[in-house]
């Protein structure tokens, strides 16, 4: 039914790209089968055509003017609404990749480079189109008169550093983008000099005013009174705003003479090499001066026209620059070449997001963790460190003393940290954590669901602190983002690495979460060094260790990375001679193949001592070299007077290098 629905624009855009308009939707990669430039485009970069396409757009359905376009976006007599909806009016593209990070991290994203010529609104957004600009700059110095309309261009910035005049103002951008200030009828018009030709004039429309005069001369500067070479100053918009220069350079010729300037205009490279090429080329192309006198009656004829001379044996392009009003008009005229002024296609120079300084000391997490790769060290602890901005690196520098530190390692991208902002509850262990779910609110970085598969194979694997200062491994399967930077976490797997006894009920708010990916890392120590309280320095690599942006530490390790997994399934099972205690070991490493009949033992031998308990008291203790021992009548008599119904025990396993593991506590029904 007609007028029952609005259109929506889910995407328009335009490339910025020469003549990009011509096809808005065609995309320029060189990589791509598929790639195109729009018709009769010279392939240059051209920001300005985009925004004047997107300015188009929204300007012609009402967005641009401050409400609907009544003529363009009629109202709907159905819905009550204008035909295109523009609320939804979606431009591509804004790019979620962070400018400019993106386009230039390369080694990230292979796409960077088509962000020189693409739809990116990203590093553009910002810009300034040359035809307001120069009408704020004279509004500002109180001229209202003038006409810009025609002036074409856009830049990234534009610097007024010190009290100038408005000539002084406006000179380096009438540079940069070619055009020419002119008072015509009591007004300032701005007009480029790639215009197309104003008239044209023959040997019969001069006039000399005495007989000794010449009509026309032409006058030929020397090749040695040209410049060579171009190089102008500007500031680099994708080098961090630096100041920056480019030079263009004439292959041949004997000139050595130089030109230079410096333009307070903000833009890219690419941008700055155009300008000073053209310009070089302008100063090439002008080296003829025609001096000649007009007849009072040609006053259509101003500065800033490009004009054909026709002398009826050949034709000469000439720029008018000045005409003396007077009993007749004085002109001088250079030679002009228009095409110069259509650019090129350099692309901007390889470079980088700079590397920004640390703003004080990073967030630096020392963990007794166990072993978490077979290829770790079983004796050392982990290290989390992060910082906000990250400064490139951070360098771990150690020293036994305190006195003179080297350097142990660095620390190259940070570690996924955050606090935990509702509380943790206890869980069941060895199979899916179903009931608890809770949120952690991170620094920096993202947090991602993964499927069980993934989480099997290691995925989404974190450290919480408790209260009492131990650390629970907790895997969880679902990551769902509640607010900026606040992650719901569910499906948990609790107590991983034998750290169940980290549990608590609960752990509150506001407690440490570190993600344990590649980012935590090991210091690098000899044998026996864990154990020692070392003097640690973290702080950014660009810096020297005294500086306050280090943190200093005193940290020793447990090495807890050895101690061995409680055992599981203990029993009790009453026999002529007594008890009989059983379990099942578990091991530190290389479970988790189910192919194995049985898994590792991570040990040297095997070995296990087993507390019988009266409350937190030790009444026996017993040791074996296998996963059973028994509780002999005689003992049990002697311990107790009469035969135990249940017994209190704590099992635990014995490692040659840490001692007892964690225990596995249990009140057993003897059967």
């Amino acid at each position: 039914m007609p007028q029952s629905k609005p259109f929506v624009f889910t995407e328009f855009g335009c490339p910025a790209i020469d003549n990009g308009t011509n096809q808005p939707n065609v995309f320029f990669d060189p990589k791509s089968s598929s790639s195109a430039a729009p018709y009769f485009s010279s392939g240059a970069r051209d920001d300005f055509i985009q925004r004047r396409y997107l300015e188009a757009m929204l300007d012609y359905w009402g967005a641009g003017k401050g409400g609907i376009n009544a003529l363009n976006n009629p109202t709907s007599t159905l819905y009550g609404a204008p035909m295109v909806d523009m609320n939804v009016m979606s431009i591509w593209t804004w790019d979620a990749r962070p400018f400019p990070a993106f386009p230039f991290l390369t080694s990230i994203w292979s796409d960077g480079d088509n962000w020189e010529r693409g739809h990116w609104l990203s590093g553009r957004l910002g810009a300034v189109a040359l035809e307001p600009l120069i009408a704020a700059i004279l509004e500002q110095f109180g001229f209202d008169k003038f006409d810009a309309s025609n002036l074409a261009g856009i830049m990234d910035g534009f610097v007024i550093d010190r009290p100038m005049s408005v000539r002084a103002a406006l000179d380096p951008l009438g540079r940069a983008f070619f055009f020419d200030a002119v008072e015509s009828g009591g007004i300032i018009k701005f007009r480029h000099r790639n215009e197309d030709i104003t008239g044209e004039l023959v040997p019969d429309d001069l006039v000399v005013e005495s007989a000794d005069d010449k009509e026309f001369t032409l006058t030929r500067a020397q090749e040695t009174e040209l410049p060579n070479s171009n190089k102008i100053g500007y500031i680099d918009s994708l080098a961090d705003y630096r100041r920056a220069s480019v030079e263009a350079r004439r292959l041949v010729g004997r000139s050595q003479r130089q030109s230079t300037s410096d333009m307070p205009i903000v833009m890219a490279q690419s941008k700055a090499q155009s300008i000073a090429d053209i310009l070089l080329q302008e100063a090439w192309a002008g080296r003829e001066k025609a001096d000649f006198i007009l007849a009072p009656s040609l006053l259509r004829f101003e500065p800033g026209d490009l004009i054909d001379f026709n002398t009826g044996q050949n034709s000469l392009a000439l720029r008018l620059q000045e005409v003396s009003e007077a009993e007749a008009r004085n002109v001088s005229a250079l030679s002009a070449v228009p095409t110069i002024y259509s650019g090129s296609t350099t692309s901007n120079r390889a470079t980088g997001p700079g590397q920004p300084l640390a703003a004080g000391p990073p967030l630096v997490e020392f963990m007794d963790l166990p072993q978490l790769v077979q290829t770790d060290s079983p004796e050392v602890g982990y290290i989390a460190a992060f910082a906000e901005p990250w400064p490139g690196g951070l360098n771990l520098m150690m020293s036994p003393g305190g006195t003179s530190f080297e350097l142990n390692r660095r620390i190259e991208v940070p570690a996924v940290m955050g606090e935990t902002t509702s509380d943790l509850n206890s869980g069941p262990l060895y199979r899916w954590d179903r009931g608890n779910r809770f949120q952690i609110k991170i620094h920096s970085g993202a947090l991602s669901s993964v499927d069980k598969l993934g989480l099997f194979a290691g995925a989404n694997i974190a450290a919480i602190l408790n209260q009492d200062g131990q650390w629970e491994i907790v895997q969880f399967q679902n990551a769902a983002l509640v607010g900026v930077d606040t992650y719901e976490l569910s499906m948990l797997l609790r107590g991983q690495q034998g750290t169940e006894q980290a549990m608590r009920s609960p752990v509150p708010a506001g407690q440490r979460f570190v993600l344990l990916d590649n980012a935590v890392v090991q210091p690098d120590l000899l044998v026996g060094q864990a154990a020692l309280s070392l003097t640690y320095r973290i702080g950014p690599s660009t810096k020297d260790v005294g500086d306050p942006a280090y943190l200093e530490v005193v940290k020793s390790f447990s090495g807890r990375g050895q101690k061995p997994f409680s055992p599981g399934h203990v029993k009790a099972q009453r026999t002529g001679s007594g008890i009989q205690l059983s379990w099942i070991r578990r091991t530190r490493l290389g479970g988790d193949d189910w192919q194995l009949v049985e898994v590792p033992l991570s040990e040297e031998q095997e070995a296990y001592e087993i507390d019988i308990m009266s409350g937190q008291t030790v009444v026996r203790t017993l040791s074996s070299q296998q996963q059973q021992t028994t509780y002999s009548s005689a003992q049990e008599i002697a311990d107790w007077v009469t035969p135990q119904v249940q017994l209190d025990i704590a099992v635990y396993q014995i490692s040659a290098t840490f001692g007892r593991g964690t225990p596995n506590q249990s009140t057993v029904t003897v059967q």
